[in-house]
């Protein structure tokens, strides 16, 4: 992370990342003294985001504010499984088809993208017959579907037809069928024994209709949106998240979407369920009418500390959300002026979830954990030398900043510690009764290795790490980050030659 890169540099001079502005030994004989660092950054600057996937912000109050967004598709029109396959009785030359069984609903249009129909005629005598079934209300290209067979030598017949790209453009939920059945010699009209048709096998790419009742599937998932890195060890409170959950919905039905459960576990195992009144009734989700077929309808519901314990959810650091959803379609008209309602298999309801942590928190320890490379660009008369830090640190974060680091050999073993202890190196800013910083500290200190620990470190490549945040020194309150607040750094080191 930036946020360590930069602490270690305080210690050394660390070859990607240090500012050296007409940088030149100054000759003390037999003393040398370097500028290394002379900055100020601030910590819209100096903080780097937790994750890949979450990002720093500044909040309406100006207030640096971690966020997440991320999306899951709750269900598309692929979801919609109420399909039966289904079977009628042909009892007259002239029949209407009832499509209501067909899906539990009223339909009124439709176009199929997959599905057979079926048919069975048994006659009560063998002979010589002619076949036609027509359905005028089930038209693909300007033509209603027509099935005409001319080779019916037996007593009886079963086929299928396939459907596929077929609309029903019936004004009801009923279609028409017309069945003649000829015997081919005297072209007399034939009553057949028992006729059958079916719909099977059916997938709509478009249903439009005048009611609907139907669950879809429970949406039971995971998310693990990596809000914080894995290494991190802390205790950190944040006084105001919050949880916006926007509900994008092209389905063309009135949705009554229930909220189950949304669990989080936390960095060290913890679990905290998501409680808050608006989940104990469904919530109405919008949709767009025919006339805006393709389009999302949004519905929004923000969660925070007055409605929801959703302090206590993010506290836990949630690095894994489990959660179960469902939602219903319910759907009725009334009177013939209630509008039609639809389904395309290319609907969706997504949700998108807004994760807000305003930086206005209280850390016990904020830990991390990393071995950086370095290079110090010292020849080798000079790496004979005795080397004397002075470090100066101008703080105006209400934070602290402690770290300890070890130079390690190219085996990975330690050679010397950068600090005697794990030191204070950044002191708090003071605070006012809000969390505002109202003045900077300044810190000033000096650290040295003699000649035969700096020849080692030289030479060496790798530093190992700890650095700890804090506001321990604020017991009952938060503090509040705003991105403009800085941190003023001098480095320089003085290398005198030993004889």
């Amino acid at each position: 992370m930036r946020s360590i890169t930069m602490v270690c540099l305080v210690a050394l001079t660390i070859s990607g990342c240090t500012q050296r502005d007409n940088v030149r030994p100054i000759d003390l004989d037999p003393t040398y003294a370097f500028p290394i660092i002379n900055t100020t950054v601030s910590l819209d600057e100096l903080m780097d985001n937790f994750s890949s996937t979450a990002i720093l912000e500044v909040n309406n109050n100006g207030l640096l504010t971690y966020k997440l967004d991320t999306t899951i598709n709750i269900y598309d029109g692929n979801d919609f499984d109420g399909v039966v396959d289904f079977e009628s009785n042909v009892l007259d030359t002239l029949s209407k088809i009832d499509l209501t069984p067909l899906l539990s609903q009223s339909i009124t249009a439709a176009t199929l993208k997959a599905g057979k129909f079926t048919y069975f005629v048994d006659v009560f005598n063998p002979g010589n017959f002619s076949l036609l079934i027509e359905i005028p209300d089930l038209v693909k290209n300007g033509q209603s579907f027509r099935v005409e067979r001319t080779d019916f030598y037996s007593t009886s017949i079963l086929d299928e037809v396939s459907i596929e790209g077929y609309e029903i453009v019936s004004p009801s939920e009923e279609v028409s069928l017309r069945m003649v059945l000829r015997e081919r010699d005297s072209r007399n009209l034939e009553i057949p024994r028992e006729a059958k048709i079916g719909l099977e096998e059916l997938k709509f790419s478009y249903l439009q209709g005048r009611s609907m009742f139907y669950t879809f599937l429970n949406k039971i998932d995971s998310l693990q949106p990596k809000l914080f890195p894995d290494n991190l060890e802390a205790d950190i409170f944040f006084s105001d998240p919050s949880l916006r959950l926007t509900f994008n919905n092209s389905f063309g039905v009135p949705l009554e979407f229930t909220i189950d459960e949304i669990l989080a576990k936390g960095i060290n195992g913890d679990v905290q369920s998501l409680q808050s009144p608006i989940f104990n009734q469904p919530i109405a989700i919008n949709y767009p009418l025919i006339s805006e077929k393709g389009e999302f309808k949004s519905t929004v519901v923000d969660l925070d500390m007055n409605n929801s314990n959703i302090v206590d959810f993010f506290n836990i650091l949630p690095q894994e959300f489990r959660y179960n959803f469902v939602s219903s379609a319910i759907y009725n008209a009334s009177s013939s002026s209630d509008p039609d309602i639809f389904l395309m298999d290319t609907s969706r309801l997504d949700v998108e979830l807004d994760f807000n942590l305003p930086l206005d928190l209280r850390i016990e320890e904020l830990s991390f954990f990393d071995t950086l490379n370095y290079t110090l660009e010292i020849n080798q008369v000079l790496s004979r030398s005795t080397a004397e830090f002075k470090l100066i640190t101008e703080n105006a974060l209400p934070l602290t900043l402690k770290m300890q680091g070890y130079f390690l050999d190219f085996d990975g073993n330690p050679i010397d510690s950068l600090f005697d202890s794990f030191s204070e190196i950044l002191g708090p800013a003071t605070v006012d009764e809000n969390g505002n910083v109202v003045e900077a500290s300044t810190k000033e200190f000096f650290f040295t290795m003699n000649s035969e620990t700096f020849q080692q470190i030289a030479f060496s490549d790798r530093l190992a790490i700890k650095a700890s945040f804090g506001t321990s020194h604020q017991v009952d309150k938060t503090v509040k980050l705003f991105p403009e607040s800085s941190l003023g750094i001098k480095l320089g080191v003085k290398l005198s030659q030993e004889d």
